[in-house]
């Protein structure tokens, strides 16, 4: 078994099951960012090898600084779990993961390095939650390597306190019409949940090849957008193949069309780029070169660029490179 592979099914063991009127601090900036929504709110979220990468780095830190506390006879509550009651349909469920007599702690690992002393927007909400559930300072400690953690310090705010208190009401609102809106019981998670194995498994197979051949060919580690992507990939692999749509992805990487409308899995997947794909014309347009030098038909006849002027070229169509 390939390590990446081993890597992945050990991260997807455990199913977190989702309750309708229990929500998580850790989500809602993924609520915020509509990358969790009511439609998507029961789907078990598949990990990639890079989220798994990242988790486990974190995972492996913050078990070894709760040895340390200890080993070195700190006292301290290690992820205690509080409900905080919203409203009489909501609750709000907070688990911080080193809480001590006088604050918490939340510590979190990032490949991205965090500047400065201030709390990235991405943790804010969740130490926010922390905040007013325990009514303790909060500090975030970022991990890095060599082993380090860096402290900072984080103020709660009134205004964050109160968006997510309507975000929370406003999402469970919309899971409920949902639901009702299907009085088969149960219908919204039988509906959302669970795609055939199989499916599944082509679906991060393609997903995970997107993300790797970004990285490679184009240096970067593409956001992937769960709900909205995932169900395209879904759709488009009712009619192609995984090595297909590998063979689309490879095209897509070295096309106009990426250049222009960013590289997302969304532009990849569109009607718009497949069609191209279908019609081979996706992929750029290859140049000639002669000898390294550009090279153009002109009039029928092939001319070459040297020296700052397009010359007739007098040498055989063979020793023309394409690239």
């Amino acid at each position: 078994m390939e390590f990446k592979t081993l890597i992945e099914k050990y991260i997807n063991r455990h199913e977190n099951k989702r309750e309708m009127g229990r929500y998580y601090a850790s989500d809602i900036y993924s609520i915020l960012k509509a990358r969790l929504t009511p439609e998507n709110f029961f789907e078990p979220k598949i990990k990639t090898f890079e989220d798994a990468k990242l988790m486990i780095t974190g995972l492996a830190m913050e078990e070894k600084l709760k040895d340390i506390f200890e080993k070195t006879n700190i006292e301290f509550e290690y992820q205690p779990k509080k409900e905080y009651k919203v409203n009489d349909e909501v609750l709000l469920v907070v688990k911080p993961d080193f809480v001590f007599k006088n604050f918490i702690l939340e510590t979190k690992f990032s490949f991205f390095e965090v500047k400065g002393n201030e709390v990235p927007l991405r943790y804010c909400y969740q130490l926010e939650c922390e905040a007013r559930a325990f009514r303790l300072p909060v500090y975030l400690g970022v991990f890095s390597v060599p082993f380090d953690l860096k402290i900072i310090p984080y103020m709660p705010y009134n205004a964050r306190w109160g968006k997510i208190k309507r975000t929370l009401v406003e999402f469970h609102k919309k899971l409920k019409e949902i639901k009702l809106e299907n009085p088969k019981p149960n219908l919204v998670e039988e509906r959302l949940v669970i795609p055939q194995k199989k499916e599944l498994s082509h679906v991060i197979v393609v997903r995970n090849y997107f993300v790797e051949e970004c990285k490679k060919k184009k240096g970067i580690s593409p956001e992937i957008n769960y709900a909205k992507e995932g169900k395209l990939l879904k759709d488009r692999l009712k009619k192609y193949t995984v090595e297909q749509l590998k063979d689309l992805i490879d095209k897509f990487l070295n096309s106009n069309v990426g250049e222009k409308f960013g590289w997302s899995l969304s532009i990849c997947l569109s009607t718009i780029t497949i069609n191209q794909w279908l019609a081979g014309k996706l992929e750029k347009a290859r140049k000639p070169y002669f000898q390294g030098n550009p090279m153009r038909k002109k009039y029928e006849k092939w001319e070459v660029f040297v020296n700052g002027e397009w010359l007739e070229f007098a040498g055989k169509e063979a020793e023309i490179i394409y690239k």
